[in-house]
């Protein structure tokens, strides 16, 4: 499984924030999710071994 903080998830959300979309990220940790939103300032981030998906 690949996540949005993996390399291919990192330039693809950074392609997305250049072209003015809204960017949200999944994966597998908390200390990832901070990555995401604080290093890459993507919209919004989700650790996906926390949420249930089915159910949202």
């Amino acid at each position: 499984m690949s996540t949005a903080a993996g390399l291919t998830g990192q330039l693809v959300g950074q392609i997305a924030k250049i072209k003015g979309m809204r960017v949200v990220g999944s994966t597998g940790s908390d200390e990832k999710v901070d990555f995401l939103l604080n290093e890459l300032k993507f919209d919004a981030a989700f650790n996906y071994k926390k949420v249930n998906l089915d159910n949202e």
